[in-house]
């Protein structure tokens, strides 16, 4: 072999291994970059998978606070003489035990009346009662109840329901639960959300 040719051998090779170090290191920039790329994206849609299941959860509460309250307004309509009974200005005490069973003695409209409120207060935060006490809608975590008659149907709280309770106000029924925080004005962890509705007896 020609000795002048060994150097310009030599050369090509070094030059061929310097173009393959290049091009590894190319390779591997672009595969760190796909890699984050594809971490924001998961991460993304991580986001709204979340955001999308506590959209859900709540749709259902209230769904379930909606079917709640059109039952309580059938139960007064089909007790007209306990209306002074179901019109208190306090969410209902679900701690206290029924008095009287209505679904096995005749009551009077004023026994039908607590029998009723407490019975559908109770069936909100506890889908596990036996029939026909047991609840037929998705249970209402931490749900706080009041059916009055009220002239500005569309306030009040847990703690202050703000029923004016007056005569020829339209009846209501307001439904309070804790909900997850699902934008950064609500802030985070658990908020009070609520369901009202207005109703003819």
């Amino acid at each position: 072999m020609h000795p002048m040719l060994l150097p310009r051998r030599a050369g090509k090779t070094v030059r061929w291994l310097q173009d393959c170090d290049h091009q590894s290191g190319a390779s591997m920039v672009e595969v760190l970059v796909a890699l984050v790329v594809v971490a924001i994206g998961v991460l993304g849609a991580a986001g709204l998978f979340l955001l999308s299941n506590r959209g859900t959860v709540d749709a259902s509460f209230r769904t379930a606070a909606a079917q709640a309250a059109s039952e309580m307004a059938d139960r007064v309509r089909l007790n007209p003489g306990g209306a002074a009974t179901y019109n208190v200005n306090a969410v209902i005490d679900t701690s206290v035990a029924i008095a009287t069973d209505c679904y096995s003695v005749a009551c009077t409209p004023v026994q039908q009346a607590n029998f009723d409120r407490l019975v559908w207060a109770k069936s909100l935060v506890d889908n596990a009662r036996t029939e026909p006490d047991r609840s037929h809608y998705a249970r209402i975590p931490g749900a706080r109840a009041v059916v009055c008659m009220d002239s500005t149907p569309n306030d009040g709280s847990p703690s202050a329901p703000a029923c004016d309770l007056r005569a020829n106000a339209p009846w209501v029924v307001k439904i309070w639960w804790q909900g997850r925080a699902m934008t950064a004005a609500e802030g985070s962890g658990e908020i009070t959300r609520s369901f009202m509705m207005s109703f003819l007896p």
